[in-house]
């Protein structure tokens, strides 16, 4: 089943997070993270790809502690798609098992394919994409920074928003 645009901006909107940086608690809308946000980005994409590497998705999931997963007090969480494109693992559980490949940005580029294919050619080491992307709790538009990892089978990736000034 492929999944439409508006369902798709549903289902993986709730990432956004604005820059610089990590906040010490739960992040509220408006607020602004302080820190190096795309260091704690690799953090978790090579530490879920390590348990990937390890043993495996999905069995990875229940191998290791949640926090290596989603980071509600940093505003991050990981998302994992298959190399066809369909969704995974997401916070928003409506969209797994749907074929996302096909998405596209607010100008029209195709960030999923883009992401997966980037992810795949780097082999075996991390790789940034952007793309244009609202954010989920304010509504500005910006520009969605992944990175990602090809790992197992799986493309492992996390993503913040930087607003557009």
């Amino acid at each position: 089943m492929i999944i439409s645009r508006r369902s798709l901006l549903k289902i993986l909107g709730a990432s956004a997070v604005a820059l610089p940086g990590v906040a010490a608690g739960p992040l509220r809308a408006g607020e602004v993270l302080t820190g190096n946000v795309r260091a704690r980005v690799i953090d978790m994409v090579e530490q879920a790809s390590d348990a990937v590497g390890e043993f495996g998705f999905p069995s990875a999931l229940n191998r290791t502690d949640w926090k290596l997963w989603k980071r509600p007090d940093l505003g991050l969480y990981v998302f994992v798609l298959d190399t066809d494109g369909k969704l995974l693992l997401h916070p928003d559980r409506r969209g797994e098992g749907q074929i996302v490949i096909g998405s596209k940005d607010t100008l029209g580029t195709p960030f999923i394919r883009n992401m997966i294919k980037a992810a795949v050619a780097a082999k075996g080491s991390g790789v940034w994409t952007r793309y244009q992307w609202a954010d989920a709790r304010s509504g500005e538009p910006g520009t969605k920074h992944t990175y990602s990892k090809a790992v197992g089978g799986v493309i492992v990736s996390v993503g913040y928003v930087a607003a557009i000034s």
